[in-house]
């Protein structure tokens, strides 16, 4: 037999003869779906995934955006953004940038709103808003924004006048209050300064706030109440001797002034006054025993006295070589063995026994020579000046 076959006939394969459909069904459906697979594993592609700007290289066979978000466990919102679009092809893309959206409570000047921002940190959110870049933001710019929300203030700069002292100073600032403006601004507020507006009252742009200078000026003098003198005749001193009986002593008075200035101009004045001490009068005994009375029941009244109410105690020293027979004659009337009605005063120069003793004199003064005596003086005045005669003294 032939195997050339009429025209129009074709020759069957003896294999091919023998399959049934069935099974030629089944070789075509392998056959393409191992062509499928072969087309699959060819798109598998390196991508660059972005969220908010932590870059990550994935390996990935997904079809469109939203297949790899979903493989990589990336979930978004409404408030997200992703670059491209969820439905673009992954074949044409090299990479995909997610920023998840961030809820912020933004208040500015005290108008308090919600935004919305897909920024990382507290710039990008002012960049979004247009917020000026000399305004007060309550956090650094590179202050992170978590993705669970934020709160931020932002103060706008205010121009605002300031008047002081008859001119106007021009003020711009961020202060949230006049207080806090004037603090920071070319004003210095004194303590006791009042101001137009509150401290605590929010800026108000263009607003003019005037500051009225209030100073206090107190003022403490110190005057002496100077001691008056008491001269009392002494029957037991001899006519023409004098005798320290009391010791005076000068108080002193305070006066205390405070007076309240406005703007310069004094507007109030208080005076307050006070004896911090008062004084004591000096008692000084004039002698009136005549040389020819005996005894202390002389008076001596024919003895006129006249002198003056006040005195200033002698101190210091003076020019000069110091008189001492001078003293001795007010002291004790030139006596040497002179005491005192009270027996505590001795001698010349009317010594107690501890400052007789404390310039070296020994035993009673009225017991000493008259030279040792003036001995003694000397060393006291060398030592302390006129001040232990305060009457008396003025004579050395």
């Amino acid at each position: 037999m032939s195997d050339v076959l009429p025209e129009g006939r074709f020759l069957r394969a003896p294999g091919l003869r023998r399959l049934g459909l069935g099974a030629l069904a089944v070789l075509v459906t392998i056959a393409l779906v191992g062509s499928l697979l072969v087309v699959r594993a060819r798109a598998a592609s390196h991508l660059l995934l972005v969220v908010d700007g932590r870059s990550t290289t994935v390996v990935t066979d997904a079809a469109t955006v939203a297949e790899l978000l979903a493989e990589q466990g990336v979930l978004v919102g409404p408030r997200d953004r992703v670059t491209p679009d969820l439905t673009a092809d992954l074949g044409t893309t090299a990479q995909v940038d997610v920023a998840f959206g961030r809820r912020v409570q933004l208040t500015v000047d005290d108008a308090t709103h919600e935004v919305w921002t897909t920024s990382t940190d507290v710039g990008g959110l002012l960049a979004q808003e247009a917020v000026p870049g000399e305004a007060y933001v309550s956090l650094p710019a590179i202050a992170p924004l978590a993705r669970t929300g934020a709160r931020l203030t932002v103060r706008t700069p205010k121009h605002v006048t300031v008047r002081v002292g008859g001119r106007s100073v021009p003020l711009v600032t961020t202060a949230a209050t006049v207080g806090e403006a004037l603090a920071q601004g070319p004003v210095t507020l004194g303590p006791d300064d009042r101001v137009s507006a509150s401290a605590r009252a929010a800026v108000v742009e263009g607003a003019t706030y005037t500051v009225t200078r209030v100073r206090l000026v107190d003022r403490t003098d110190r005057t002496l109440l100077r001691a008056q003198t008491r001269w009392v005749r002494r029957a037991d001193l001899p006519v023409g001797t004098t005798r320290v009986i009391a010791t005076g002593r000068d108080g002193v008075q305070e006066k205390r002034v405070r007076a309240r200035y406005v703007d310069g101009t004094q507007v109030r004045r208080e005076v307050r006054t006070r004896v911090l001490s008062r004084a004591v009068d000096w008692v000084i005994g004039v002698g009136t025993r005549s040389s020819g009375s005996q005894g202390s029941g002389a008076t001596g009244s024919d003895v006129k006295i006249t002198y003056p109410k006040q005195w200033t105690p002698a101190t210091g020293k003076v020019d000069g070589e110091p008189d001492f027979a001078a003293l001795a004659k007010c002291e004790s009337g030139g006596n040497p063995r002179a005491v005192s009605p009270t027996g505590k005063y001795r001698g010349l120069y009317q010594f107690d026994l501890r400052t007789w003793h404390g310039v070296g004199g020994v035993g009673d003064p009225i017991d000493a020579s008259p030279a040792e005596q003036t001995k003694r003086a000397r060393i006291l005045y060398n030592d302390r000046g006129r001040a232990p005669w305060p009457y008396c003294g003025r004579y050395l």
